[in-house]
């Protein structure tokens, strides 16, 4: 009897000690959730308009122009003055507490992906993810929605080398820890359907996503929104693979069911309106993609700012909708409307943020101008153009860049093709100087740029007997020879020019 006591009493104890743990827990969990909503709600677009309306009363009205960003503004300010702060007091204060410390890291990376901070994103989900591996193992739960979250990221900025062990890893674990339908696992098939289809591996890729919506069709319904976030995915294998009315469909299927549940105006919606755009852009209809596009960037304006990644992006999409419409209304010659297209995509690429992609689609922009310009014989008014398109590509690669010195040579070109050969030379004679800098004297590319001065200045001789002109050819043709000799010396091949 004694003993029964002894441990019905231990029991009581053991029990009393478990619902105290369990409230102390609790109370983590609701401290957590509120530093969670401390560190992460904020509303940019309310602070900004405070800022724009701050520094209005208190500075000349003539900064705050339409490229004023209030609200990008108002995320740097937040993660200058919150959010660093809080990260360096978090590995601090926190680092003996490594699950509150992943927690909060975590969310401030969840802030950091809204904000539009994308490498500071990176960095910290490196950091949970090794806190978690650390705290839990690599097959705990917790450490897959680690690993898949950076594997995301890693794959969105195209990170393949880091990303593509990570992906593998998560599925590998999951499958064999959760099981194949557990969510976790189907969530590790997309991570690396995703990561395939970004290294164009689109046969592949497709078969994963197909994986993961069948399996989450079973377990949540066809209208859940993982199966409509695959759906969209597998959508984009096939808009890669050409399949674009296959894609299309697609897309207007999955968006009828975001409709139906009024997630439209979502940030994953609005990426679906843009990829449908992106499908009828390729499919050369223009106007359809500019409609989809245009209702994106202005909600995006809204709620990020003019410089927030996404709304660049939605800018970088309306000027290659324009493109396509210049090229349409090129080829029906109809230079008006050629014109206003090829102006509208130079506006919304200059917007579109400074990836090097971006910058080439401007300087695009600028040459297509120059091309229509010069079908309609406005040879000055395509110089102007050439030479926007060559400034683009110095301000982004340096004026020795492959690009930059064929845009260079471009507009030699246009004046040598309108008999203005002499004001050609000076584009061509640059080009000369910049290689023998860039490359030395004994290239094949300072060899080629003689070979066509030397040949301008023949032309030139014909036209002008008395213009110094053969004189020129000759010294370019006599350092043409010393080139190419020693190019011959060192076995490079090399073509002999014809003496004058």
């Amino acid at each position: 009897e004694l003993a029964k006591r002894e441990a019905e009493a231990q029991r009581t104890l053991a029990e009393a000690k478990t619902a105290e743990v369990q409230k102390q827990a609790e109370e983590m969990k609701v401290m957590l959730d509120f530093q969670q909503e401390q560190l992460t709600d904020f509303d940019f677009p309310k602070m900004g308009t405070w800022l724009y309306r701050q520094i209005q009363d208190d500075l000349q009205p003539a900064i705050l122009d339409d490229s004023f960003d209030s609200i990008g503004m108002a995320r740097l300010l937040v993660n200058k003055f919150i959010y660093e702060r809080a990260i360096e007091s978090i590995n601090e204060q926190f680092a003996d507490q490594p699950v509150v410390q992943a927690k909060l890291l975590a969310d401030i990376g969840q802030a950091y992906e809204v904000g539009g901070f994308r490498q500071e994103a990176i960095e910290l989900f490196r950091q949970v993810l090794a806190v978690s591996i650390a705290t839990y193992g690599k097959e705990h739960e917790q450490s897959l929605k680690s690993m898949e979250r950076l594997a995301w990221w890693l794959t969105r900025e195209r990170e393949f080398d880091e990303a593509s062990p990570i992906a593998l890893e998560l599925l590998d674990i999951s499958e064999r820890t959760l099981g194949k339908d557990h969510r976790q696992t189907i969530r590790a098939l997309n991570a690396l359907g995703s990561l395939l289809l970004k290294q164009k591996s689109f046969e592949e890729s497709s078969d994963y996503f197909l994986e993961a919506i069948e399996r989450e069709s079973r377990r949540k319904g066809e209208e859940s929104s993982g199966v409509c976030a695959y759906r969209m995915n597998y959508a984009n294998c096939l808009k890669a693979m050409g399949r674009l009315d296959e894609a299309i469909e697609e897309y207007e299927a999955v968006r009828e069911i975001r409709r139906r549940h009024s997630l439209d105006d979502t940030d994953d919606g609005l990426l679906l309106r843009d990829n449908i755009g992106t499908s009828y852009r390729q499919r050369k209809e223009p106007e359809k993609a500019l409609e989809l596009h245009e209702g994106v960037l202005k909600i995006r304006l809204a709620r990020l700012g003019p410089n927030h990644p996404e709304t660049e992006w939605s800018c970088y999409l309306m000027g290659r909708a324009n493109q396509v419409l210049a090229t349409q209304f090129e080829d029906d010659q109809d230079w008006p409307m050629a014109l206003q297209a090829s102006e509208e995509a130079i506006g919304f690429f200059g917007r579109g943020g400074s990836s090097e992609t971006n910058r080439r689609r401007l300087s695009g922009a600028h040459q297509k101008m120059a091309d229509i310009h010069e079908a309609q014989g406005s040879i000055d008014a395509a110089l102007v153009s050439h030479q926007q398109a060559l400034a683009v590509l110095r301000d982004a690669f340096g004026d020795d860049h492959d690009d930059s010195l064929e845009a260079l040579v471009d507009i030699g070109n246009l004046l040598s093709r309108h008999e203005r050969r002499i004001e050609g030379l000076s584009y061509y004679a640059e080009w000369l100087e910049i290689l023998r800098r860039s490359k030395g004297n004994a290239s094949p590319e300072v060899a080629h740029a003689l070979r066509s001065l030397w040949n301008i200045e023949i032309s030139l001789n014909f036209e002008d007997p008395e213009g110094g002109h053969l004189e020129k050819a000759t010294a370019y043709f006599e350092e043409l020879k010393a080139i190419q000799a020693e190019l011959d010396a060192i076995d490079t091949e090399a073509e002999e020019p014809v003496a004058p």
